[in-house]
């Protein structure tokens, strides 16, 4: 309970310093996940249901292991 009483606290002396703080740390995790992942719209677009077409219940391996022709 500390923590959160210290953290606004801080919130409250530095506002301006408090919010590009949390800014930039938002849009560092986006950065992160957009790279990895490829492009914004393929992940938008479906990318993640993507990986499961194969029916397998939410197997996140992508590739072409478990196919036959």
């Amino acid at each position: 309970m500390r923590i959160i009483r210290q953290t606004f606290a801080i919130l409250k002396q530095n506002p301006l310093l408090s919010t590009i703080s949390i800014l930039g740390t938002a849009f560092a995790i986006t950065m992160i996940m957009v790279v990895e992942h490829g492009t914004l719209s393929g992940w938008l677009a479906g990318g993640l249901a993507a990986d499961s077409a194969d029916g397998s219940g939410g197997n996140m391996v992508s590739g072409t292991a478990g196919y036959e022709d």
